[in-house]
């Protein structure tokens, strides 16, 4: 049996605590503060996030969109998530994907708010209001500080490479990833090769 090296970088940075990632209290008259309104979409059909994207989907994206919404507003992330990925179904809209991640950054699961932050940003401040890329940023800057990247190479042709039990690539090759500091599996398997974990 032939054995091979797996490589694995792993950079983290030292993780930031600076905000608390609860809402502020509504203010006097009862309604949320207005830094902490989620996202609205743009109806704009000329922009790029808009292309081939029918009216009547983005009509029902705008309907789930405000359903999600009142459940942020009420503090209810775990339903107001749910039906921003039921709008996400009907339009890939970057208002969309920041207000998924607000929710998961709610929900402690910055991994995942991570990838949809990245992807809300794409167009830049065209697309999510200057005040929302605004917060988009530091949001970006503030999960940078609780995540770490690793990054995963094997040479050994042929050889299935997972992280955490998910399948990564079939080597040769590598693959970098945004997780959670602490520990995690890196599994590299070929027949007639000894396993490396």
């Amino acid at each position: 049996m032939k054995a091979w090296v797996v490589f694995v970088a792993l950079c983290t940075t030292t993780p930031v605590l600076a905000q608390d990632w609860t809402p502020p209290e509504p203010d006097g008259d009862g309604a949320p503060a207005e830094a902490d309104a989620p996202a609205q979409p743009s109806s704009s059909s000329d922009r790029p996030w808009a292309k081939g994207v029918s009216e009547v989907k983005q009509k029902r994206a705008f309907e789930l969109f405000d359903q999600g919404n009142k459940k942020f507003v009420q503090r209810d992330y775990g339903e107001a998530l749910a039906t921003y990925r039921q709008a996400l179904s009907e339009w890939d809209h970057p208002a969309i994907r920041f207000n998924i991640a607000e929710c998961l950054i709610h929900l402690d699961r910055p991994v995942e708010a991570y990838e949809h932050l990245q992807k809300s940003m794409s167009y830049g401040a065209a697309a999510l209001g200057k005040d929302v890329h605004q917060r988009a940023l530091l949001n970006d800057k503030l999960l940078k500080g609780q995540l770490a990247r690793v990054t995963i190479s094997v040479k050994e042709a042929g050889a299935d490479v997972s992280l955490d039990g998910e399948p990564l690539f079939k080597a040769p090759g590598s693959a970098t990833r945004v997780v959670k500091p602490g520990r995690h599996q890196v599994v590299a398997k070929k027949p007639g090769h000894i396993t490396q974990t």
